[in-house]
């Protein structure tokens, strides 16, 4: 029996929920979104990361992925309160960035393409991430994020998961 289950788990082909393959994608995901990344003609999830970095990919442009364009922008420091109490945790884009702008949780810059920023009539929402601090007091970050930063999360749903893939694509560049 033992070494049944041990051959079980080598062998499994998802995970405990039923994700599969490298992306970990659901059954549905990958009828909907798996893609051949590395020519063969065959979508093989679980030994190309090829093809697991193109149907990932699919995903995100499907999910709305704008290429070029930011995933989220930091709130103003004067402007917390005011991302406080817009922060509700719903993942839909509900205010402009104009609104934003308006409301000083944006600077000008941000509604601006030629600066690095987006259409002011873009839509965000007002992300909170909790953390401790070095004392272990809780403390509560607060970013814009834009639509990239949706796409992501429609991906994974944790709002930590999204801000972490955001600052590693800034570190990579």
């Amino acid at each position: 029996l033992r070494r049944q289950r041990q051959m079980c788990i080598r062998d499994r082909n998802s995970s405990y929920a039923g994700a599969i393959g490298l992306p970990q994608f659901m059954p549905s995901s990958i009828r909907n979104f798996a893609v051949d990344g590395d020519g063969d003609a065959q979508v093989d999830l679980k030994q190309s990361p090829k093809d697991a970095i193109a149907s990932v990919a699919n995903f995100m442009r499907k999910h709305g992925w704008q290429p070029g364009m930011p995933i989220y922008f930091p709130v103003q420091e004067a402007a917390v309160i005011e991302a406080k109490v817009l922060a509700d945790g719903d993942p839909q884009l509900k205010y402009t960035i104009q609104e934003l702008i308006d409301k000083g949780i944006l600077t000008k810059d941000q509604g601006d393409l030629q600066m690095g920023g987006v259409e002011p009539q873009s839509k965000a929402l007002i992300v909170d991430l909790p953390y401790p601090d070095k004392d272990g007091n809780d403390q509560v970050r607060y970013v814009v994020g834009l639509n990239n930063f949706l796409a992501i999360v429609q991906y994974n749903r944790s709002y930590f998961y999204a801000q972490s893939v955001a600052e590693f694509a800034e570190a990579l560049g």
